[in-house]
């Protein structure tokens, strides 16, 4: 049985080096509390540097969005001029949710969600100044644009360590897939110019319980949550199969040599895979 539901997934390659920290409050900015969230910035230490995270935190029946949100969504914005001491800023995004409405299927977070953030220090000597002018949107019956404006100050040699949160989010940010991950075995275009779609094969080892497939193209192209058509037992291994609509793609879009970004996800583990459209 096909199963879409919220994921807890544990990722020891990627919290290696955050466990030996010990797990405290972080620091904190002020909360900025819009429509149906609120959001701050946090940061913490770990044995390779200083972490930070935003989050967000939904009132019952709101939800956000991921990088690519599917239909009716928009994508947060993340915007760090302003910011001391710092060389830029990598905001990741944990493994999302399907969500099914109105408006049809949507990728995102409900109840809470912290994006972590990498950056560099260019004078570790000096305190670091972190300014966030995030613009983002909630859901519940209607999408509402919410801005927050977020500042926090970090010292140097912080000694607190990260909270369970901030660590949980960054155990579920996607890796790159290896030989054993789960993995896509093969995208085919069909269809015609009036409607037409990428017929997708995801290969998942050893039969996990839950899993999902996401998709991400080129800047300013729209591609829905793929869609379930059937799946089998190989062996120790699940292969689904999927389609994913293409009538949304701009006009000039040329879909051979496209280059894609796939998620898969499971109940253990979240990668990320690129493939090139033949």
């Amino acid at each position: 049985m096909y199963i879409t539901k919220p994921f807890l997934y544990v990722l020891p390659i990627a919290v290696a080096g955050l466990i030996s920290s010990p797990a405290s409050a972080e620091l904190v900015s002020e909360w900025s509390v819009g429509l149906g969230a609120k959001a701050r910035l946090i940061a913490g230490a770990t044995e390779n540097g200083n972490q930070a995270g935003i989050e967000i935190v939904l009132e019952e029946g709101w939800k956000t969005y991921w990088r690519n949100p599917g239909a009716g969504g928009i994508p947060p914005v993340f915007n760090w001029l302003g910011s001391q001491n710092i060389s830029g800023a990598d905001v990741s995004f944990p493994v999302p949710h399907r969500y099914q409405d109105s408006y049809g299927t949507s990728m995102g977070y409900k109840q809470s969600v912290i994006f972590p953030v990498s950056f560099v220090v260019i004078d570790p000597d000096q305190p670091v100044v972190l300014e966030l002018k995030l613009d983002y949107a909630v859901c519940e019956k209607l999408c509402v644009p919410v801005q927050a404006n977020l500042s926090l100050e970090l010292p140097t040699n912080i000694s607190l360590g990260l909270s369970q949160g901030l660590q949980d989010s960054v155990a579920l940010v996607p890796v790159a897939n290896g030989a054993d991950d789960p993995h896509i075995v093969s995208v085919q275009f069909s269809g015609s110019p009036e409607n037409s779609w990428l017929d997708v094969t995801a290969r998942f080892p050893n039969g996990p319980s839950i899993s999902d497939t996401f998709v991400e193209g080129p800047e300013g192209w729209f591609l829905p949550a793929p869609e379930f058509i059937s799946q089998s037992e190989q062996g120790q291994n699940m292969v689904i199969n999927y389609r994913v609509s293409l009538n949304a793609l701009p006009k000039d879009a040329s879909i051979a040599g496209a280059p894609l970004l796939f998620t898969l996800a499971t109940d253990g583990s979240a990668v990320e895979q690129p493939w090139v459209v033949e």
